[in-house]
């Protein structure tokens, strides 16, 4: 696998420019050629200006049209295959510049891919003001960076909040379906795919409970329910509800309503 250095790329460089926080290069490459799989040392933002390509990076592809933008992590394995003749503009970010954004608490250790044709007006911006040599280009430039990588990490999140609310769709789904029988936070991660921490502390930022405060919740619920719309004694409601005992459905009802099952058939 090769490994390249700062400031270089794979292909045919057509510019290069380095300021005090980046490096920007623009590179072309040809229709039909093939980067083997290689890993860059530093971090970097690339934007597909023109052409198309395939990019593998460990077991995933992704497909790259104008204005695919992609944060590639420091050392990040991938392979290029281009269909057309390609062009991209390239924006490395220095070791110090990724230090000061760790301190501000921007994570550029994680690769990150959105796309939108929006973004190639980034991109051509971009190689404009790298073309300019007065002092105002440097800043114009950062400004840029920092914009682009605001949204990136918007995208991020949104994923993250994706992903988050569907395994969290299946844990609400396995709860509701089984909250009357016995069943661990084990049972329910492996369930969701999730790890059993992450699940717990996930869970009680959406329902500001934990998982076992719900199901206490949803017993009680359905408790309530059959007193008020049955005949059928404390003790086979507590049994049939997930309750220990008829005690200890009287204590948690109480607790959780404020009456006692007794209390609340008179008042039905």
């Amino acid at each position: 696998m090769q490994q390249v250095s700062g400031g270089r790329y794979l292909g045919t460089t057509l510019a290069c420019r380095t300021l005090s926080n980046f490096t920007i290069v623009q590179s072309k490459y040809s229709a039909g050629q093939d980067l083997k799989w290689h890993a860059h040392e530093r971090g970097y933002i690339s934007v597909v200006l023109r052409g198309s390509y395939m990019e593998r990076c460990g077991s995933a592809s992704l497909s790259c049209d104008p204005g695919q933008v992609i944060l590639h992590t420091a050392g990040e394995v991938h392979s290029n295959h281009f269909f057309e003749d390609g062009y991209c503009i390239n924006l490395e970010m220095r070791p110090h510049f990724v230090d000061r954004l760790q301190q501000y608490g921007i994570d550029t250790r994680t690769r990150i891919a959105m796309a939108g044709r929006q973004h190639t007006r980034f991109g051509f911006t971009l190689q404009s003001e790298a073309a300019q040599c007065d002092s105002a280009s440097e800043l114009v430039i950062e400004g840029l960076a920092m914009e682009m990588i605001a949204q990136l990490m918007r995208s991020r999140a949104g994923k993250s909040a994706q992903r988050e609310e569907h395994w969290m769709n299946r844990v609400n789904e396995i709860i509701h379906d089984r909250y009357r029988e016995s069943i661990s936070l084990k049972e329910i991660a492996e369930y969701s795919k999730v790890h059993p921490v992450h699940l717990a502390r996930t869970f009680r930022k959406h329902h500001g409970c934990s998982i076992g405060d719900y199901v206490r919740r949803l017993r009680v619920a359905a408790a309530s329910s059959d007193i008020a719309g049955s005949d059928m004694s404390i003790a086979e409601i507590a049994s049939r509800n997930g309750f220990s005992d008829q005690s200890h459905l009287c204590r948690l009802m109480k607790e959780y309503t404020g009456k006692s099952p007794r209390q609340l058939r008179r008042k039905n």
